[in-house]
């Protein structure tokens, strides 16, 4: 009996030791696999990042597109103002349509209308990549890093759309009734 409880014992102590080892070798692994999502974590961030600062200089090279054709625009209408009637004064309400009106509405607002319509693209990629989003948002840090990057750039569209428009509405020649 005793040989037997002693056999026990030694067979406990073997399982036992066998289950430490085992422990063991399992806990590098679980390390090994947080430091790989821990790095995975850092290279999705770098990532978003590299997007968002490559979507900031696109959006910068916009604008100085843009201001580029305010500034051509200007100096087209400067030109314009050569072929005008007599008695024609800029930013003044005319009483007829004329070619020359016509010619400068269209050279002020169809850059406008091109960015605007432009935007409205933007809006509608980002308005559907959203909804994608949204229903599973909550599950990766990733996602929801995503749909706030989505929510700046959205409000950003907004308020580059209602200056677009306005300029808009500004450039269009007014004509008396």
């Amino acid at each position: 009996q005793q040989q037997q409880q002693q056999q026990q014992q030694q067979q406990l102590q073997q399982q036992n030791h066998l289950q430490q080892q085992q422990q063991q070798q399992q806990q590098p692994r679980h390390l090994q696999s947080k430091q790989f999502d821990s790095q995975q974590q850092q290279f999705d961030s770098q990532r978003y990042q590299q997007q968002y600062q490559q979507e900031q200089m696109a959006r910068q090279q916009q604008q100085e597109h843009l201001q580029q054709q305010k500034q051509q625009q200007h100096e087209q209408a400067q030109q314009f103002g050569a072929d005008q009637p007599v008695g024609f004064v800029p930013d003044r309400r005319v009483p007829f349509a004329t070619e020359s009106t016509i010619r400068m509405a269209e050279a002020a607002i169809m850059p406008l209308e091109k960015a605007l319509m432009e935007c409205n693209l933007e809006k509608t990629k980002l308005d559907s990549e959203y909804n994608r989003l949204a229903p599973k948002a909550s599950r990766t840090m990733r996602d929801r890093q995503r749909m706030s990057e989505i929510e700046r750039r959205l409000s950003d569209i907004d308020r580059e759309t209602t200056t677009l428009r306005s300029q808009i509405r500004k450039a269009a020649p007014t004509l008396e009734v």
